[in-house]
C-alpha cells in the first residue's frame, strides 16, 4: 500500500477522528484553508485574526472552555464530597 492511500485510511492518520472525520482549523477555515488542527495551534497564521467570523469562533472557543472548566470543577466537587462521605462512615447508599 503507497503513503498516499494510507493517509486516507483512520488508522494510518493520528489526525482522524475515530469516525473518520478530520479536525480542521476552524479559524484557517473561515479563510479558505483546509489545516489540520493537530500541532497547528501555535503557529496559525489567523491566531490574531479580528475578522467577525474569526471573532466569533473566538468567542465560541471561550464559551465553550468555561462550560467545560465548570463542569469539570462540578465533578471534581462531587467526586470530593463522595470520598468525604466514604472516610467518615456515613452510609454511601442512602441508609437502604
Amino acid at each position: 500500500m503507497d503513503k498516499a492511500a494510507q493517509a486516507t485510511r483512520p488508522e494510518g492518520n493520528s489526525e482522524m477522528r475515530s469516525n473518520g472525520i478530520n479536525r480542521l482549523c476552524a479559524l484557517c477555515r473561515n479563510h479558505g484553508l483546509k489545516i489540520p488542527v493537530k500541532g497547528h495551534k501555535r503557529f496559525c497564521g489567523y491566531r490574531l485574526c479580528l475578522c467577525k467570523e474569526c471573532c466569533l469562533v473566538k468567542e465560541r472557543q471561550r464559551v465553550v472552555a468555561m462550560h467545560l472548566y465548570f463542569r469539570r470543577a462540578q465533578e471534581q466537587e462531587e467526586a470530593d464530597r463522595g470520598a468525604s462521605r466514604d472516610r467518615s462512615g456515613e452510609d454511601v447508599n442512602g441508609g437502604e
